[in-house]
């Protein structure tokens, strides 16, 4: 399997907060749970890893700042995952799912464009 170099990480980590911010709650219930349940989290998982964002920050893709937030923000979407009833209307009633969301606006907000 072919190791992405740090670039290529970068954008999949970027990715994530270009699919897991506000505007997701306009999407339809469908897509949201797809995305949340079947996309980000593979990114969440892999491109949020310590080990990842670790290098992001080492190579300068991020600042300390963006990394301790992506710290919270992937403990928090990992035990949200686990727990949550998987549902669109959840996610959208859910004061921790919102707040995971503003805090993915945040983060997003202090990307390097």
């Amino acid at each position: 399997m072919k190791e992405l170099i740090t670039k290529e990480q970068y954008e999949y980590f970027e990715e994530t907060f270009n699919k897991f911010n506000t505007t997701l709650l306009n999407q339809s219930d469908d897509d949201i749970e797809y995305i949340i349940f079947e996309d980000i989290i593979d990114n969440v998982v892999s491109f949020l890893h310590p080990i990842v964002i670790d290098k992001l920050l080492e190579e300068k893709y991020i600042n300390k700042e963006v990394y301790d937030l992506c710290c919270d923000f992937r403990k928090q979407f990992l035990v949200l995952e686990e727990k949550s009833l998987r549902s669109a209307t959840e996610i959208r009633k859910s004061k921790e799912w919102l707040d995971l969301i503003k805090l993915a606006d945040e983060i997003k907000s202090k990307l390097w464009r």
